[in-house]
């Protein structure tokens, strides 16, 4: 009996790649679960500009930025993932997160602060486009100057006012998720 039991451990055992990965993918999903949270109980209290920022955009940019495409693209698809199941909104929101994950890995600047305010400025754009097309195309009556007064240009301005002061706790998430294992 104990025999077969220390063969099942033997397959159980994970080498030290395989226990990095897994801890940094649940650390991940944790922070982005935190982060949804945190935008979707707290940030309606405190809206800026009438609008709720989209925090699991700035934490896409910024991991996506600090640690590269490995990292930014899979984080990005799963905000996508929550912020459509949590939001219920196109399931090609997946894209937009994904995309946004990967936009600062092509990074010609440094990892500084002007290179963030640069990124941050380009995901927010994209967004802005984003949101206006599904306004458009999305909408049975679309009501494009209303959307774009009273929801998607506050958003614009409170997820680009937010990502500004932001730098240093994702720059910090970023160093924990580039972290090696101690398992």
């Amino acid at each position: 009996m104990t025999e077969k039991w220390a063969c099942a451990m033997k397959k159980i055992q994970l080498n030290a790649e395989k226990r990095d990965i897994l801890f940094r993918s649940l650390l991940g999903f944790a922070m982005l679960f935190g982060t949804a949270l945190l935008q979707t109980s707290f940030l309606p209290g405190v809206s800026l500009f009438g609008a709720i920022p989209d925090l699991l955009l700035i934490l896409t940019v910024g991991v996506g930025m600090f640690d590269g495409m490995r990292v930014g693209i899979p984080l990005g698809i799963g905000a996508g993932i929550l912020s459509h199941t949590l939001g219920g909104g196109s399931p090609l929101a997946i894209l937009l997160y994904a995309v946004g994950g990967a936009l600062a890995t092509a990074r010609p600047l440094r990892k500084n602060y002007l290179a963030w305010c640069m990124y941050m400025g380009i995901a927010c754009l994209i967004k802005l486009v984003w949101s206006l097309v599904a306004c458009l195309f999305g909408a049975a009556v679309p009501r494009f100057f209303a959307a774009l007064w009273n929801s998607i240009l506050p958003e614009f301005l409170g997820t680009a006012l937010l990502a500004l002061a932001l730098y240093y706790p994702v720059k910090a998430a970023a160093r924990l998720l580039k972290r090696k294992s101690e398992l």
